[in-house]
């Protein structure tokens, strides 16, 4: 109780009184009264002294605003005083600890074969370990009037994050630091977000959109909400997708959201301007280093009056490269959206261009149309999904559900020629092997997803079919690679980073592997010097699911499988044989059985094999890489050896459901990779993580 009351004094006097004032001000400034004819604020002098005593006492000291004394009036008992607004407090606070003992790695990883992480903070270099986990989220909200509300969020993240020689340590606010305000009116409902973390934000898979990578229910998420474990995994064999916090399907900006619905004639609205993560800080225009100075707008304007909606999206990042040379940069994107319900059917489809413009990139304009189309079991017996899209080159935006493979100028850092996809670019992944529902640009695609339940048990099967637009192999050899998603062991790989942590490019003994948040990929480069074609891609999908009864107790069992082929020309079929540059084949098994109210097994297992063929990158008997001149001998091409790797995975872990809103979460993995020609791509290891996470 104590807690709790030292909690509401706290907020009244910092995390709300700003923004309450400003509700309270808009919301009592549209009330009419007969002794105001203008309904505003400033012609009431009651108001107008309250106002002035705010300006004079200031902000942190907003207690002593019970000693200003005012006339009496009608209008006044509409503004509650701020210290007797409730708030309401919720949230969490998590422990996450994580041992990696590794008997073989890689020479750059971090920690090399021992390593530990407490909320993915290493507690002896003080150094990130894979991503920091924030160990505490507080959420305060408030209902200044009826028709206003506020709320603010905040997220922390480990405290231990201070250099070697600190005397101490600081606590560094974790990517969320909001403040939203809403209003509720005859006119419509407004609402604006803004502060100084990051604000999610979606609008048109387009313009600004977040792609969901598909993850498995081994791992723990930051993200995960309050219930019981069981449930969790039951509802994954109900549903399609692995349900996770909405933040994951926006993308991540600064500075200011306003949203208006409700409006007359069914009008809607959204407009978002700021900073974006590839956009440089809010102070990189007084940076001396070569950090681009750019801003974004963002706007939709829709309409739903009809049951149906439609909707004009808009999309522009402007500025310059770096802060010194000031060379102008743009990406623009506009597009119209149609959202129709038909008897049966749900269509989707995006259409319009975009444009890309820097000092290494005349700006052109590109065909953006995104056409999805689900069909009711009704109608086939089966639930189907078809995708279809066109996206030209030339549309470029990392901030949306389209990912970049054309243009490697948007990363945050300008490159010069020599650095072209060099270690800071995390945003461009020329001929990336995407998984379905992804998008990329430079890209032409179909894609189909059905499936059926017989009793207990459900499958759904998935195929994708696509092709370049264009080869860029005449602007750069560079842009002549595949790239593939590591699925096996995504999150233990994600960890390994280099020697300065993650979120970086040409890690790994061979400098092929990009480090993102909570997986990697890898590059493979392509060695023919005559390059005649578009490179094209297949992808099937089979997800099996089924559950039981064992001894009265429910076991939920899934599998997943995916094979993905690169090749130089269109195939209706995945390419099986050596003439695709790279085949990935990955299964996974996941199993759920609870042996009591509170307590959940969970087991995992996993499979992954990589091949490419003698017309990507090779390397000698020892393991070393061909140089230029070994690629234009015929009898050395024939002897090199290319990429053959098999990698797997097993896991066992308990969840303690010790109360309602709190539990115990225990993993430990055993994980291991080689690749057969490329002999120093090889580890092997385990690693053991302890949650205990209290909702509050």
């Amino acid at each position: 109780m104590l807690i709790d009351n030292k909690l509401r004094v706290f907020s009244a006097k910092v995390f709300l009184p700003a923004t309450l004032l400003i509700l309270i001000s808009i919301h009592s400034g549209a009330v009419t009264n007969s002794g105001d004819s203008t309904g505003t604020i400033g012609s009431h002098p009651a108001k107008s002294r309250k106002l002035d005593a705010l300006k004079s006492v200031g902000l942190a000291k907003l207690d002593k605003l019970k000693q200003v004394q005012a006339e009496p009036s009608e209008q006044e008992d509409n503004i509650p005083a701020i210290s007797n607004v409730p708030v309401r407090f919720s949230g969490y606070v998590r422990g996450f600890m994580q041992y990696r003992n590794m008997d073989s790695f890689y020479q750059d990883m971090y920690g090399g074969s021992r390593n530990i992480a407490i909320n993915g903070v290493n507690p002896v270099t003080r150094n990130q370990d894979g991503f920091p986990e924030p160990f505490m989220m507080l959420k305060a909200e408030a209902n200044p009037t009826s028709r206003t509300s506020v709320v603010v969020e905040y997220y922390f993240d480990n405290q231990m994050t201070g250099q070697k020689s600190d005397s101490g340590r600081q606590a560094l606010i974790y990517r969320l630091l909001n403040f939203k305000g809403n209003i509720n009116s005859n006119f419509g409902t407004f609402t604006l977000t803004a502060g100084g973390g990051v604000n999610w934000a979606k609008q048109s898979p387009m313009t600004l959109w977040n792609y969901q990578y598909r993850e498995d229910l081994f791992e723990r998420w930051p993200w995960q909400p309050q219930g019981k474990s069981a449930g969790r995994y039951a509802s994954q064999y109900e549903e399609k997708n692995i349900a996770v916090d909405n933040r994951w399907g926006r993308a991540g900006t600064q500075g200011f959201i306003l949203e208006g619905s409700g409006l007359p004639g069914g009008f809607g609205f959204m407009t978002v301007y700021g900073k974006t993560d590839n956009s440089g800080g809010f102070r990189s225009y007084v940076q001396t280093s070569n950090s681009p100075v750019k801003n974004f707008f963002s706007g939709r304007v829709y309409n739903n009056a009809l049951g149906h909606e439609i909707g004009v999206n808009y999309f522009m990042q402007y500025g310059f490269t770096n802060a010194q040379q000031l060379k102008p940069e743009s990406q623009k994107i506009l597009t119209a959206d149609f959202k129709i319900r038909p008897r049966n059917l749900n269509i989707y489809l995006e259409a319009g261009a975009g444009s890309y413009m820097s000092p290494d990139y005349k700006e052109k304009w590109s065909e953006a149309v995104n056409l999805k189309v689900d069909v009711d079991k009704k109608v086939l017996r089966f639930p189907l999904t078809v995708t279809m899209y066109s996206i030209g080159s030339s549309v470029v935006n990392v901030n949306s559900n389209v990912l970049n493979s054309s243009v490697p100028f948007v990363q945050p850092s300008y490159p010069t020629p020599d650095k072209l996809f060099g270690a800071t670019d995390l945003t461009t992944f020329p001929g990336v092997i995407t998984e379905l529902g992804q998008q990329t640009n430079n890209r032409r695609s179909l894609e189909l997803q059905g499936g059926q339940t017989f009793g207990n048990f459900k499958f759904t099967i998935g195929y994708g079919l696509s092709q370049e637009i264009e080869n860029k192999y005449n602007i750069d050899p560079r842009y002549n690679q595949v790239d593939f998603q590591h699925r096996l062991n995504a999150f233990p790989r994600s960890r390994f980073g280099g020697s300065t942590g993650i979120f970086q490019n040409m890690l790994g003994p061979y400098g092929s592997i990009v480090g993102m948040y909570r997986r990697t990929f890898e590059r493979v480069m392509i060695t023919d010097t005559d390059v005649n074609y578009k490179k094209s891609f297949n992808t099937l999908d089979l997800s099996l699911k089924y559950k039981t009864n064992i001894f009265n107790k429910e076991l939920v069992v899934l599998n997943y499988t995916t094979f993905n082929s690169a090749q130089d020309k269109l195939s209706a079929v995945p390419v099986f044989s050596n003439d695709a540059f790279v085949k990935y084949l990955y299964n996974e098994l996941t199993a759920f059985y609870s042996i009591g109210k509170k307590v959940t097994l969970v087991g995992f297992a996993g499979v992954e094999k990589v091949n490419a063929n003698n017309r990507t990158q090779l390397v000698d008997d020892n393991g070393d890489l061909f140089n230029a001149q070994d690629y234009l001998s015929t009898a050395k091409k024939e002897t090199g050896k290319s990429r053959d790797q098999f990698g797997k995975g097993f896991g066992l872990g308990i969840d303690y459901d010790f109360a309602s809103n709190a539990g115990l979460y225990v993993r430990h993995r055993w994980f291991d990779h080689k690749d057969q020609n490329f002999k120093r791509d090889v580890f092997k290891g385990q690693e053991s993580s302890v949650e205990i996470k209290i909702f509050f």
